[in-house]
């Protein structure tokens, strides 16, 4: 009887400790759940806010996008103005429909290089100048950056598709370049 006993308490103790370790089990699960959610609301607050800046015929719109700190950069902000439409729907961007290839910052200049559909715009010398300010104030709230220079498909002269290159829009001229993005822009006709 002693050994029945000992082994009926056995079995108790077993079952008493599967017991606890299931019920710790789901501790943890709930545990778990509640740090994922505390994950979720961690990275939401650890978001950035870059400003964009949208174009119109003669206005500048700027708007805040949240980002994560890695993606806070000058391509980011540049795709987002030419790839996404301003929140604000009364809001007409005037933007060609062009990629950015690239976005840097190099000694103090942001570069862009865009691909060749920037070499299509039918817009008027006014909307052109408002669409290079805009790109200039997003590239400014970038630390370092002292001046903007633009490139098409790595060409700075020349032809693509018989457009001239350094003609860019005409009265955005990309013999101007770099413009100073600490200063009003000034286009080759000496308007800002």
């Amino acid at each position: 009887m002693t050994r029945c006993a000992g082994v009926a308490r056995l079995l108790v103790l077993l079952a008493l400790m599967v017991s606890l370790l299931a019920l710790s089990g789901c501790g943890q699960a709930s545990t778990s759940v509640n740090l994922l959610d505390d994950l979720d609301s961690a990275s939401s607050e650890e978001l950035v806010e870059i400003s964009v800046f949208f174009p119109s015929s003669d206005t500048i719109i700027e708007e805040k996008r949240s980002v994560e700190p890695d993606e806070a950069t000058p391509l980011t902000a540049l795709k987002i103005m030419f790839e996404e439409e301003p929140e604000d729907t009364s809001h007409t961007k005037t933007l060609p429909e062009a990629k950015v290839l690239s976005a840097s910052i190099d000694d103090g200049t942001a570069r862009i290089d865009f691909d060749r559909g920037v070499l299509v715009s039918g817009s008027d010398p006014g909307t052109q100048r408002v669409a290079l300010v805009a790109i200039i104030y997003a590239m400014k709230q970038f630390p370092g950056v002292e001046q903007v220079a633009f490139s098409v498909e790595g060409k700075t002269s020349g032809q693509i598709d018989g457009k001239d290159i350094e003609t860019f829009w005409g009265e955005v001229s990309l013999s101007d370049m770099p413009w100073s993005a600490a200063e009003p822009v000034q286009t080759t006709d000496g308007k800002e």
